[in-house]
């Protein structure tokens, strides 16, 4: 009977020789599981230290030593090993057995592997929970529903200044923690963890360090109740939110005091302000919110868009881009309208998204806007004036010089006063289209040469000669104190061709090619006339023309360049166009 008991025990069985701790014999089931059949048993010299790992040997001897001789229900859990290396565990009842003679012990192997594995794995999940309770920048306090202290974390004690020793085992509310106010506050929320309202909370609170430090915490409960309802013990975390807290208080601050109005908008409506917000509409912060920025502007905006559309437009913009600036008209609570600049921007929050609207009060920026704007129309005014009458007192002195060369017989001072009228003319030409023009300090210097070559055109042209006038000039605009100078050089330049270049001919050509490149004005004057004397040197030093065009040239920061042959002679010079602002410097002249 005690055989077939051993053959077909479910576990692992073996017999062996307390002297030797040779295994004298095996069930079935411990061959399958160790990988060692009866045959090797009987033939080979197998030990109890052949199953197991070889590290655990020392230690299982010495347990040997210390077991009673009778051996009786020694339950262990020990390691052992197959013949080819497999590892598990076994937990070991050995008890005093005789078997053929031999002074032996009967062994029975029960297989916990699975047991402690999942033993293992339990106590390393509690391990790795402690070390995070241990070293979480929350608190962690468990205590029962009389409010009792049970477990105090180390970052309890940080934040709260009080060590486990002072607080375990006492009442939470005892603790000198928390002002009157807030303790009633805490004590409702954690009566209604007790009463089963709710499972878990979260509130903010203030409360009193140890120190007497002023801290904020935010505290997060939750309660673990049996099987039948009722509250075994309370978990809760404890996060210091102080910095969090004074960074709030200062933006707070920040808020209400800032100079320009501040609204926080959802889904189109407001739903915070701040105190300039309530002078700016001329209303108290409970009628502002829950209005749309719509109810405080007027039916329609400056440009005759519609406000309410308009507003949609604008926050849907906001939401789609970020952020959004544009100018807008706000109407008071007294029906008052007040320019202002909108700036919207986007702000996304766990619970959704939100829009800031800073609005600036741009009464003060328009009204200098507008007095500024009437200020450079009177000013505009004013000048048009000046250049009209510098014009129409220089066509004076151009007929009156007209007047007197009727009345001159010598022809050498009738030329004379001809250069000189048309020298007034040219400088008359450009205050007349100053004032025809908007800008009032450039011209459009095409115009300008065409009308001034007209003028000399018809003023010098002699009846017995046929002069052809070729103009050529690129469309750009000139300074006053670009156009003069380069004008009256121009002028010199055609009248001196006019006078001297076709002497002893019945016809000629002159070409005026003005050019503009990047901002750099290349002017030449060309005939085709009898081309310069020999001495023309000298009596350059001693015309007035040409001293007048090297200083003009000087103006300009350029100089003339001459090429004469027998066929034609050009007068050409560069210039960099600079648009300097104010006055000509004809005084240099």
């Amino acid at each position: 009977m005690d055989n077939l008991l051993f053959e077909h025990n479910p576990n692992p069985m073996l017999i062996y020789d307390k002297g030797t701790l040779k295994i004298l014999s095996v069930n079935k089931v411990f061959s399958e599981k160790y990988q060692y059949s009866q045959k090797e048993i009987e033939q080979q010299e197998i030990t109890i230290k052949d199953i197991r790992p070889r590290e655990d040997v020392p230690k299982m001897l010495e347990l040997l030593k210390t077991l009673d001789d009778a051996g009786i229900n020694k339950r262990s859990i020990y390691r052992h090993q197959s013949k080819e290396g497999n590892i598990f565990y076994v937990q070991v009842t050995a008890q005093k057995f005789s078997y053929r003679g031999h002074d032996s012990r009967l062994v029975v192997c029960h297989d916990v592997t699975a047991q402690v594995e999942s033993e293992k794995r339990i106590k390393k999940a509690l391990n790795e929970l402690q070390h995070h309770i241990n070293n979480t920048p929350l608190a962690s306090i468990k205590w029962d529903r009389e409010f009792k202290i049970l477990e105090w974390s180390g970052q309890a004690e940080n934040i709260a200044g009080y060590s486990e020793e002072e607080v375990k085992g006492k009442n939470l509310f005892a603790i000198d923690f928390f002002d009157q106010a807030e303790a009633k506050k805490i004590k409702k929320n954690i009566r209604d963890l007790i009463r089963g309202k709710h499972d878990r909370n979260q509130f903010e609170t203030k409360v009193e360090h140890k120190d007497g430090t002023e801290i904020y915490i935010k505290v997060h409960s939750s309660s673990l109740r049996n099987e039948e309802g009722e509250l075994q013990s309370v978990l809760t975390f404890i996060e210091d939110i102080t910095e969090q807290k004074k960074s709030d208080i200062k933006y707070q601050r920040l808020f209400e005091n800032a100079n320009d109005s501040i609204l926080i908008l959802k889904n189109g409506l407001f739903v915070d302000c701040n105190k300039q917000t309530e002078v700016l509409y001329g209303a108290p912060k409970h009628k502002i919110i829950g209005k749309s920025p719509a109810y405080f502007s007027p039916e329609k905006q400056p440009d005759g868009s519609i406000s309410a559309t308009e507003v949609s437009k604008r926050i849907n913009k906001a939401l789609e881009t970020g952020s959004h600036l544009f100018e807008w008209q706000h109407q008071n609570t007294k029906g008052d309208l007040i320019d202002v600049e909108v700036s919207l921007n986007k702000i996304t929050f766990p619970e959704g998204e939100y829009l800031q609207a800073i609005v600036r009060d741009l009464t003060d920026r328009k009204e200098s806007e507008r007095a500024l704007r009437t200020s450079l129309q009177e000013k505009q005014v004013l000048l048009e004036e000046i250049h009209h009458r510098v014009k129409n007192n220089l066509a004076i002195v151009s007929g009156l010089l007209e007047m007197q060369t009727m009345q001159v017989d010598d022809e050498q001072l009738t030329r004379y006063m001809q250069n000189s009228q048309l020298r007034i003319q040219s400088m008359a030409i450009v205050h007349e289209m100053l004032y025809k023009s908007g800008t009032l300090s450039e011209i459009k210097f095409k115009n300008y040469v065409n009308k001034l070559v007209t003028i000399i055109s018809n003023v010098l042209e002699p009846d017995s000669k046929n002069i052809a006038l070729h103009v050529n000039v690129d469309d750009f605009t000139l300074n006053v104190n670009e156009a003069i100078p380069c004008a009256l050089v121009i002028s010199e330049l055609i009248t001196n061709a006019y006078e001297y270049a076709f002497k002893g001919r019945k016809k000629g050509e002159i070409w005026i090619d003005i050019s503009e490149n990047e901002d750099i004005i290349h002017v030449s004057v060309r005939d085709n006339g009898i081309g310069l004397p020999d001495d023309f040197d000298q009596k350059k030093d001693m015309s007035l023309g040409m001293n007048l065009m090297e200083n003009l040239c000087l103006q300009l920061e350029t100089h003339m360049e001459i090429e004469s042959g027998e066929r034609d002679t050009c007068f050409s010079f560069t210039f960099k166009r600079t648009d300097k602002p104010g006055s000509s410097s004809l005084n240099r002249i």
